[in-house]
């Protein structure tokens, strides 16, 4: 589980912005696919999941929304 201040260390506001777009569905994975990938590296991700619903929980958590 990732904290309000790694979001904000590894992520712009800007890139910030466009990641709820991306959980909500308005813009393509694509877009930050490998700034994503960066930042969960070192993060266990379960076989199953996949990383929007792991971006989504995390955003959550955190609640960047």
């Amino acid at each position: 589980m990732k904290t309000i201040k790694e979001f904000r260390d590894h992520f712009s506001t800007e890139e910030i912005k466009l990641l709820k777009e991306i959980v909500c569905g308005k813009l393509e994975f694509s877009v930050l696919e490998q700034q994503i990938k960066d930042f969960y590296e070192d993060s266990y991700i379960e076989p199953n999941e996949n990383l929007i619903d792991k971006l989504e929980f995390d955003m959550e958590y955190v609640r960047l929304i």
